[in-house]
């Protein structure tokens, strides 16, 4: 075996290293060399150029497997950091605005330490982007993102290393407690404790954006009567997506009440966009759809 490998087409510093296929992967900081074996016991791999990638990643723990590529936080020599996937010869940008503001909003030397992970749930590779605050995943058949956090006072997901385990299925252990759980699609509750979310609607085009409408109700169907927890719903109106009017509660669910109907009356005045904010707790699964908005 090689003493060691480096990234020979760019003297910058060694991040990680991976096997792809019958190649060893070299992460540098600014690009990703994929190399080859030669049959020279003084030379063992050899750097295709051809493959050479001009992406690199910012830490070993930033980079995983990706379907048959890889993903990482890194970014080519002289961009902006970002979430990309690397190829032999070829990267591309998958993070969104708001995850590359985030990344950039911190210093390199505290990202280091940074972790992604990818794992197959229900046909979906989920990436998972752990930073040392924030934590985002990315599903892949949604090609969006999504922040998670743990409990109801914004505190930052604890879960990290997921492992599908073929007797137990999917465990994620806690960053916080150094415990290991299941993960379990039934409830969304962490150990038994209500867990707080958060939902936006698209935004609506009222009138001409000139002249004042007058809206009426606002009302969305929902699976009720299964949550024991989650009773109230608290919902609040915005104009551009940035600022919040202050929150309604609104009867949401009550146990075995399968027919309670969710709505928001005497919604006032309108002009331009208008877009929902819905916000609650539950424990277990949450189902809210086609939500409508009535004029007067």
């Amino acid at each position: 075996v090689a003493a060691f490998y480096s990234a020979e087409s760019s003297q910058d510093q060694n991040k990680a290293v991976k096997s792809w296929n019958s190649y060893v992967v070299v992460f540098g900081r600014n690009t990703t060399e994929f190399c080859s074996i030669t049959g020279d016991v003084n030379n063992i791999y050899t750097s295709q150029q051809g493959m050479i990638s001009q992406c690199g990643v910012i830490g070993t723990h930033a980079v995983t497997e990706y379907g048959e590529t890889f993903v990482c936080i890194g970014n080519p020599a002289g961009s902006e950091l970002g979430v990309y996937v690397i190829a032999p010869s070829q990267y591309q940008m998958i993070s969104d605005i708001t995850i590359n503001d985030t990344l950039n909003g911190y210093k390199e030397s505290e990202l280091e330490s940074s972790v992604i992970e990818s794992v197959v749930i229900d046909n979906d590779e989920l990436i998972y982007l752990h930073l040392p605050n924030e934590t985002f995943m990315y599903s892949t058949a949604a090609k969006a993102w999504t922040q998670l956090k743990t409990g109801y006072e914004s505190e930052n997901y604890r879960g990290i290393d997921i492992i599908n385990n073929p007797e137990l299925g999917f465990t994620i252990g806690d960053s916080v407690t150094n415990n290991v759980g299941l993960l379990d699609m039934r409830v969304s509750s962490q150990y038994g404790d209500p867990i707080e979310f958060e939902l936006y609607t698209q935004f609506l085009q009222i009138g001409n954006g000139h002249t004042p409408t007058i809206l009426g109700q606002l009302s969305f169907n929902a699976v009720t009567g299964y949550e024991n927890f989650a009773k109230n719903l608290w919902i609040s109106t915005t104009s551009d997506g940035v600022t919040f009017g202050n929150e309604v509660l609104i009867p949401y669910s009550e146990k075995y009440n399968y027919t309670n109907k969710s709505l928001f009356n005497n919604l006032g005045m309108a002009m331009g966009n208008v877009g929902f904010k819905v916000r609650g707790q539950i424990t277990s699964g949450l189902n809210i759809s086609n939500f409508t908005v009535n004029g007067l």
